[in-house]
């Protein structure tokens, strides 16, 4: 039997889209393996200083605590009214400092050094644990992502490029459909 000339370039054509088929499921596969495996070692990051205690609520907690113990120490209030009072009330502020260093400007320069390092290790722990909280949930989104390009891939069909919508088209039956589904037609 004779196969007709355009058959040839249609069957090799065939070959050629299912061959690059299994390279984008491949493909997929491996991509989901690597966002699983940045997922895990994120998730292994941010246990690992979670139990140091580099970055927890708790330590953002003690922290804060510390820092208004010190100005409770050192001018009877904490350090929001403090801010406060030199946003709200700059002479009365600067007053109070004046005195403080009048008192005593040793122990001014040991508070003003001692707060700005809690101060500092504070913001530090804020932006850690906020750094982290989106690196892990970041890397859980790609590897969710990746995931559902995988068994999309498995499934037969293609990962949608960035930006682009699966839609399902229902054929046949349009009347019943409508009447079945009055609201969203």
């Amino acid at each position: 039997m004779l196969i007709g000339a355009g058959l040839v370039p249609a069957l090799l054509a065939q070959a050629a889209r299912r061959v690059a088929g299994r390279r984008r499921v491949v493909a997929a596969r491996a991509e989901a393996s690597q966002q699983s495996q940045l997922l895990e070692s994120t998730a292994e990051r941010f246990s690992e200083r979670l139990q140091a205690g580099l970055c927890t609520e708790e330590r953002i907690a003690s922290l804060q605590q510390q820092l208004d113990q010190l100005y409770r120490e050192n001018f009877k209030l904490d350090e929001e009214a403090f801010a406060s009072l030199g946003r709200d009330e700059p002479a009365r502020f600067a007053s109070l400092l004046a005195a403080a260093a009048k008192e005593d400007r040793s122990g001014l320069a040991s508070f003003q050094r001692a707060a700005q390092t809690l101060s500092v290790q504070l913001e530090a722990a804020k932006r850690e644990l906020r750094d982290l909280s989106s690196a892990a949930a970041e890397a859980e989104a790609e590897a969710n992502e990746a995931e559902s390009h995988d068994a999309l891939s498995r499934a037969g069909g293609e990962p949608p490029v960035a930006g682009q919508r699966l839609a399902v088209l229902i054929a046949g039956f349009g009347k019943s459909l409508i009447e079945l589904t009055p609201n969203c037609c």
